[in-house]
């Protein structure tokens, strides 16, 4: 048993071959749940719920949990569960109802959202038991995608497909604008280079890096999506605490909007003026 899967610790190698690294939890088999610090040994956004509350009593079903919560943000680019602090998310690893994935990845077929359910049980016993099991499943998934028609077949996590509003298509000869957002308060400019970036709070405990860091405690850690959809470019809010505004309007979370040049956007407390110019 690893007790600490996560991105961080999944390396592929150049012959597309996965290995787990660090078993430095694995080896510590009296490990509790939380050190002197506070902060969660097993990072919070990818803990199991029998992990968070008694370590000595997960097994290798808490590992599979972890390895679904990962491939969750693999489809999503979003963790399933995200909070303030490591023990907000770790509450709703134990409390919350598991997120439908096709809310956020429409283009998926809903046996992925079925196979998320059962990995992400509450009850360890309600899993897959067994990492043959949990492999034998994600086979069945892969022949299902593979089976779609191919106008509809899930090519990867990309969000081409995501039900909203699409940005104008600017034409290929006119020369590429450049985007950038502005903070009101300090005249602080932050260019929009990226196709995908986040917008939050960095915290290096919890190993979060945001592309676009506003460094603000009313700011989430990941406080919402900026995308730049070939020049168009649109926010998400990611269910932050503090809500994401535009131009005043409180954003439904997971739900794209477009921007156009001047719209004023409220990250907690910190408002931005977007340009595209």
């Amino acid at each position: 048993m690893h007790r600490d899967i996560k991105p961080q610790n999944i390396l592929i190698s150049g012959k597309d071959v996965v290995k787990i690294v660090d078993f430095g939890l694995a080896r510590s088999r009296e490990t509790v749940t939380l050190t002197q610090s506070n902060v969660f040994m097993g990072t919070a956004y990818y803990i199991s719920p029998e992990q968070a509350e008694s370590g000595r009593s997960a097994d290798t079903r808490s590992d599979l949990y972890s390895v679904a919560t990962v491939l969750f943000e693999m489809l999503t680019g979003n963790p399933p569960f995200e909070g303030e602090t490591a023990v907000d998310i770790v509450i709703k690893h134990m409390n919350e109802k598991v997120p439908s994935i096709c809310r956020q990845r429409p283009d998926l077929p809903v046996e992925v959202d079925i196979f998320m359910q059962k990995a992400m049980a509450k009850a360890p016993a309600d899993r897959y038991a067994t990492p043959q099991e949990f492999i034998a499943a994600l086979d069945q998934l892969q022949e299902r995608i593979q089976a779609m028609p191919p106008g509809k077949r899930v090519s990867g996590p990309g969000y081409e497909q995501k039900p909203g509003p699409v940005g104008p298509v600017i034409s290929p000869a006119a020369p590429p604008k450049q985007a950038r957002i502005v903070v009101i308060s300090t005249g602080q400019q932050i260019p929009l280079t990226g196709e995908l970036m986040v917008v939050g709070r960095q915290d290096p405990i919890l190993g979060i890096f945001p592309e676009i860091n506003l460094a603000d405690k009313t700011v989430g850690r990941r406080h919402a999506y900026l995308r730049n959809q070939q020049g168009a470019f649109t926010v998400e809010d990611l269910n932050a605490l503090n809500k994401t505004r535009l131009n005043g309007i409180t954003l439904t979370p997971h739900e794209e909007r477009t921007l156009k040049d001047g719209d004023i956007l409220r990250f907690g407390s910190v408002e931005v003026r977007f340009e595209l110019r």
